[in-house]
């Protein structure tokens, strides 16, 4: 902790769980071909050297789970979509096989590829619903913001889909799947499962302080439809759940599991 405590000041995050996964990634950054780490393991402490990649090679900051496909029936009865890889020209026959389905997973643990928030809610809602609010400042007048009228998804539709929705998200879901977040969240029988997500919606503006530094902001405020802050607050589980070494050691997916858990509570 005293290696994060010193290193938190370099890292700037909209909550402290983008800080503490953008340091992941960093921790054991080196320019040299291998490192030394000490690590404890079942109370025991050992030393490794491990060989260094690039961190460009890696790409382990973009997903927390990989999967090789958009949609798994993982029990008969219980479907799984993995939303960075969902298209939005596949959900016609996908929700033929979806919508007989007891529950239906979401994992938003990623960024989507596709973006297809808006057609699969006309799926799965049975009415159109406010779901964000958004407000903007003003060029003209600097200072000034103007909330808009809530934005809505889904439409008036008889059959949507009865089953429970859940909903997984952690520190990886940010900007565009935080906003897929709030759109699937309003299904009448949703529950969120995971941990807080980034804190980091809205459009991204990106500018250039002295000395040519690159940096940016979220340009446009986000909010829930009642008001609450989204930004710096990330989206909140139902369900807390996080990861533990023990599962991680066994290959298992514990937000998964609770999620199979949550759709067969009565």
């Amino acid at each position: 902790m005293g290696n994060i405590s010193r290193k938190s000041k370099y890292f700037p995050a909209s909550n402290q769980a983008a800080r503490l996964r953008d340091m992941a990634q960093n921790i054991l950054r080196t320019n040299d071909p291998n490192i030394n780490i000490s690590y404890k393991r079942e109370n025991n402490t050992y030393s490794k050297t491990l060989n260094t990649s690039n961190r460009n090679e890696l790409q382990s900051h973009l997903k927390t789970v990989k999967s090789d496909t958009s949609f798994a029936l993982i029990e008969k009865d219980i479907a799984y979509i993995d939303n960075s890889l969902l298209k939005r020209a596949d959900l016609p026959a996908l929700w033929q096989k979806i919508k007989e389905t007891k529950g239906l997973i979401i994992d938003l643990r990623n960024y989507p590829g596709d973006f297809p928030g808006y057609e699969f809610c006309n799926y799965l809602l049975p009415k159109p619903t406010d779901f964000v609010q958004r407000s903007y400042g003003s060029i003209e007048n600097p200072g000034t913001f103007t909330l808009e009228d809530p934005l809505i998804t889904g439409r008036e539709n008889p059959d949507y889909y009865k089953g429970k929705v859940v909903i997984l998200i952690n520190e990886v879901s940010q900007s565009a799947s935080e906003f897929h977040a709030m759109r699937y969240r309003v299904h009448p029988n949703a529950m969120v499962v995971g941990s807080p997500t980034a804190g980091a919606d809205g459009d991204f503006s990106q500018f250039y302080l002295p000395g040519g530094i690159s940096t940016g902001i979220s340009g446009v405020g986000v909010y829930y439809p009642d008001g609450r802050e989204t930004q710096r607050v990330g989206i909140l589980p139902d369900v807390y759940v996080k990861p533990t070494i023990k599962a991680l050691n066994e290959g298992r997916d514990e937000l998964l599991e609770k999620a199979i858990e949550v759709i067969g509570m009565k």
